[in-house]
């Protein structure tokens, strides 16, 4: 049982209406309560079994529309033709759109927050600048202070910038840019995974969940073992 409670701080997560301070202390709440973890984990199961329900729905309505049809031998052939492929791109439209908001919900429930590089009070570095804007949340200013710096580190944060102002593509692009030998691999490469999960395009999810699959045997990195586990079981 969920309680009431629960399910409205639950529902203001999802559609992002808590504070930055409030979605601070839900995502760590996450982490120690495991109660409340297991009843948000229950409540996204309950989204995820509507999709279901309507898929089911749509299912059924099909079947009936079938007898239908065998038990009136004069229907037009061309309202018949019409019909059915007013269904199909209702079964479409319906299955995407279940399957987007899906993907969203994964992306938005294991894109963490990052607190960005501690800054020096004595003497001034180069990310100075950069991690100011970027822990005062202002976009912009942060991605044209690390766009000329072109390091690891540098293209790790202007991706996760990116993301922030819905610039996905740029954010991949970037995310793409560190190489395998970089400190930032495998947390790029799971932001990577979740950022494919947003196209939600055959040959992305595919990306994706290669890259879950490399990451959910990576035992140094504990965290994202787990993470990938779990995303990887919702997206079969």
């Amino acid at each position: 049982m969920i309680e009431e409670g629960n399910i409205d701080l639950f529902e203001k997560y999802q559609h992002d209406d808590l504070t930055s301070d409030e979605k601070k202390a839900f995502e760590a709440r996450l982490v120690y309560d495991s109660e409340f973890k297991e009843s948000y984990e229950k409540y996204l199961r309950v989204g995820e079994g509507i999709s279901e329900h309507y898929r089911s729905e749509l299912k059924n309505k099909l079947k009936d529309f079938d007898k239908q049809l065998s038990e009136k031998k004069k229907f037009s052939y061309w309202k018949l033709t019409g019909a059915i492929a007013a269904v199909f791109i209702l079964g479409i439209t319906i299955t995407r759109l279940f399957s987007t908001n899906n993907y969203e919900t994964i992306v938005t429930n294991h894109w963490k927050k990052e607190t960005g590089l501690p800054v020096k009070m004595s003497t001034k570095g180069k990310y100075d600048d950069a991690m100011n804007a970027f822990k005062m949340e202002e976009w912009s200013t942060c991605i044209k202070e690390l766009q000329p710096l072109q390091t690891d580190t540098a293209n790790y944060y202007l991706g996760l910038s990116y993301y922030e102002i819905k610039e996905y593509q740029k954010a991949i692009a970037t995310f793409e840019q560190i190489p395998s030998t970089s400190n930032y691999i495998h947390n790029a490469q799971f932001r990577l995974g979740l950022l494919y999960l947003l196209s939600n395009l055959p040959k992305d999810i595919e990306k994706a969940t290669n890259l879950f699959q490399q990451l959910s045997i990576h035992t140094e990195h504990p965290e994202l073992v787990q993470s990938a586990k779990i995303i990887l079981e919702k997206i079969k």
